[in-house]
């Protein structure tokens, strides 16, 4: 619904001291009697999208080129200065409070005219009963990354999951969130690209959406369905894990239709398949089949993409085998995971030989390990291998950081139960891995999230973050944000978003809730910055 208040006419103050923005001049005398800033009205519009309401828009013109500052007041202030300097103003308010009545205060400034102010009152829709609850359990303000944190959530209906991505603020207050169960079904991934819009694949189609919930682009790709990954490429390309109809793999059940193992490069403007990529050719596809893992044909299941752009290859995470490296025209590099039931790729086995890419172990000093450490029997404190991994990220310093999900650690469903962010040092030529970091062991099962889960890390101040998909506990199923301290492991937040569906595993998929991943971001992902003369 959208909710139109016109806001009455500007207050004039005479705090100059406070702010005046100099537009190519330097500071003047005021005249006498000032011209009035404001030409009209202000207009406001609540949830002008439809799906995003806890956002606004603001409408007003002015007698001079000004420039207009919001703050959007509460406990954990917004702050937003426009890049527009003229007369037509259009300023998007971001981070309302939810079901309450917000005080946003608009400041214009103008050469030689002193600051003009009005505190605009915008009323808001509460949240919706079954979102979560958030509890914040530590919070250092000092040592945080800046920023809101952004989760996707998937709620359950009774037969599918509805996707409402949030931020919510250092608080646990949620300032934003996109409505978008007219998709019957998950949404995946919801990332925030470089023009700071959000996409995410669902069906044929990659969504491209603003942060005020206007859809700006739609690339359908008839030959393929989108799940769990997208990235984009410093070109601006997409490159997507991706289903491909009728396709098939073989395993001792016989022949079945594959998923959840190609990925495709796709022209955001063209919508065009510039490359695919199938991981069906370099791979051992019956791996773990004794398990139970892939007879239904979901044998890799694809779970996240990284591209490298030293050597223009990519490492992607197969949740039920292993992370690879793969180069632009499909040629395996390294294979990380235990070493145990790798043989020939493909369906029959008549591939590449896939123990001739596995990473072996080392500790930090360069020792290799035993090798029932090696085949994934055991554990050293020193280093374990990742088990049902998600959300791959390389790092700043070259090294790989991904979530260890924990699932089937050993080989066994059975404790210890736990899941980490962990840290690994690749030998591309040696074919050697040594674990460097890690965070969760010591958290034990509080951490343990045996789907989704991601980590990330901060750029500002180097922390890292550890989220968690849904974890049990007494009072039912969570997901967990922890950012840390890199490398001390000092918690500086931690949040649990406390489910209202159904726990798992005592309910069927579409019947409990999950966080698909987090990360931090801000609401105005640019902002100006103001110099004399400029």
């Amino acid at each position: 619904m959208n909710i139109h208040r016109p806001a009455s006419t500007f207050r004039k103050t005479a705090v100059l001291a406070l702010g005046v923005f100099l537009i190519g001049c330097a500071a003047q005398a005021l005249p006498a009697n000032p011209l009035e800033l404001l030409a009209t009205p202000v207009t406001v519009t609540l949830n002008p999208s439809g799906i995003s309401p806890l956002t606004a828009m603001i409408d007003f013109t002015t007698t001079q080129d000004s420039l207009v500052k919001v703050v959007i007041q509460g406990a954990v202030p917004v702050t937003h200065a426009d890049t527009v300097f003229g007369k037509t103003h259009s300023i998007p308010i971001l981070g309302l409070y939810p079901g309450r009545m917000n005080s946003v205060v608009v400041t214009i400034s103008a050469p030689r005219h002193p600051v003009e102010t009005q505190t605009l009152q915008i009323q808001t829709y509460p949240l919706p009963a079954f979102f979560p609850s958030i509890a914040v359990t530590a919070m250092n303000s000092a040592l945080m990354e800046p920023g809101l944190s952004l989760s996707t959530l998937l709620l359950a209906n009774g037969s599918t999951l509805w996707t409402y991505p949030i931020m919510f603020d250092a608080n646990g207050a949620i300032r934003w969130y996109l409505d978008l169960s007219s998709y019957a079904g998950p949404c995946l991934p919801f990332r925030r690209i470089k023009d700071g819009n959000f996409v995410f694949g669902f069906e044929h189609s990659v969504f491209e959406y603003d942060i005020m919930g206007k859809l700006v682009n739609k690339i359908t790709v008839p030959s393929f369905t989108f799940h769990d990954e997208i990235i984009e490429l410093p070109n601006g390309n997409f490159v997507a894990a991706v289903n491909k109809p009728g396709t098939i793999v073989g395993n001792d059940v016989g022949l079945v239709p594959s998923r959840g193992d190609v990925m495709i490069e796709v022209d955001p403007k063209s919508g065009a398949v510039l490359t695919e990529w199938d991981i069906f050719d370099i791979m051992d596809v019956d791996r773990l089949q004794g398990l139970g893992i892939g007879l239904d044909g979901d044998w890799f299941h694809m779970n996240g993409i990284v591209y490298r752009p030293s050597d223009d290859s990519f490492i992607v995470s197969g949740k039920y085998q292993a992370v690879c490296r793969i180069t632009r025209d499909n040629q395996l590099k390294w294979i990380l995971a235990a070493n145990r039931g790798w043989e020939g790729a493909g369906w029959p086995e008549t591939g590449i030989n896939t123990p001739d890419y596995l990473l072996w172990a080392y500790s930090l000093a360069g020792q290799g390990y035993p090798l029932a450490i090696q085949t994934g029997y055991q554990a050293d404190p020193g280093f374990d291998w990742p088990w049902q991994q998600s959300s791959p990220v390389l790092l700043a310093n070259g090294n790989l950081f991904l979530f260890d999900n924990g699932n089937m650690r050993f080989f066994l469903d059975r404790p210890p139960y736990y899941s980490r962010g962990v840290e690994y040092k690749i030998g591309d030529a040696g074919l050697s891995v040594q674990q460097v970091w890690q965070y969760g062991l010591e958290r034990g099962t509080d951490l343990y999230s045996p789907l989704f889960g991601n980590v990330d890390e901060l750029p500002a101040t180097h922390n890292r973050l550890i989220a968690t998909g849904m974890d049990q506990g007494a009072s039912g199923s969570y997901a967990k944000v922890v950012e840390v301290t890199y490398p001390d492991k000092t918690v500086v937040f931690e949040a649990a978003l406390q489910f209202k569906n159904a726990p798992f595993p005592a309910a069927t998929y579409g019947q409990y809730d999950l966080v698909h991943r987090t990360v931090r971001t801000a609401l105005y992902l640019v902002e100006p910055i103001f110099r004399k003369g400029n």
